[in-house]
C-alpha cells in the first residue's frame, strides 16, 4: 500500500508512536502527535502556532516535550 503522507508527516507519526509506546500507552492520542510536532522547531506546525501567537514553549511544557 502506497503512503500518501509526506516524509515529514511520516516522521511525526513515527515520533508520536515512539512517544506513546515509551509512555506505555496502547494507542496514539492527539497529545502524542502534538508533542512530536512541537519537537520540530522548523516544521509547519511551528510556523502555524507562531502565526496565531501561541506560546510554543508553554505548550511543549504542558505536553512534556
Amino acid at each position: 500500500m502506497e503512503s500518501k503522507f509526506t516524509t515529514k508527516a511520516q516522521e511525526a507519526l513515527a515520533a508520536a508512536i515512539q512517544s506513546a509506546s515509551g509512555a506505555g500507552h496502547p494507542q496514539i492520542e492527539p497529545v502524542h502527535l502534538l508533542e512530536a510536532l512541537l519537537a520540530e522547531p522548523r516544521g509547519v506546525a511551528a510556523g502555524l502556532l507562531d502565526a496565531v501567537g501561541a506560546d510554543r514553549a508553554a505548550l511543549a511544557r504542558r505536553v512534556g516535550a
